[in-house]
């Protein structure tokens, strides 16, 4: 039961289906991060289910501690799965003990979300009147494989607007 974990893991769902024709086609995977108004131990979070919701996996974590939420309270785990069937995930951080700025990270799985590689996007540059720190997305191509599109609202020119990077 996921209300029973101490930052409870139940805000701002995510879902994506893998529909690769691959091993893990029809797996449906969805994300939720840490409540937000939890004092402290916010996370990114991942279950998955293989047959249609009637079973699904035990929650595991999909930030850790070099690739950390940090004190990010709002930052959710946007999802997405490829023609290949690799699940993105992507999340904001902000631990001020290893770098000054707001990041995006990306975590990536090969194996259905039993394991991630974790890469760094870049900075973002939030803004101090809005609260952008709700606005970003990860597409993954379903043709191309490995060719996943994260989408963020950025105010690093003065004022709201939308960035695109494409790995």
């Amino acid at each position: 039961d996921m209300t029973d974990m101490p930052d409870l893991p139940i805000d701002r769902p995510w879902i994506a289906v893998d529909n690769s024709n691959g091993p893990l086609d029809g797996s449906v995977y969805v994300t939720t991060m840490s409540a937000y108004w939890r004092p402290s131990g916010h996370h990114i979070y991942l279950r998955s289910t293989r047959d249609g919701g009637i079973t699904w996996s035990p929650i595991r974590q999909v930030d850790d501690s070099v690739f950390s939420v940090g004190l990010m309270t709002r930052s959710y785990g946007a999802v997405s799965v490829g023609g290949d069937g690799k699940v993105y995930i992507a999340y904001l951080s902000y631990d001020s003990s290893r770098h000054l700025f707001v990041r995006h990270f990306v975590a990536v799985s090969s194996d259905g979300g039993a394991t991630f590689q974790r890469y760094i996007v870049g900075n973002v540059l939030l803004s101090l009147t809005g609260d952008f720190t709700q606005g970003w997305s990860i597409t993954a191509d379903p043709t191309r494989n490995g060719v996943a599109v994260l989408t963020w609202i950025d105010n690093r020119f003065g004022d709201a607007d939308v960035f695109v990077r494409r790995t």
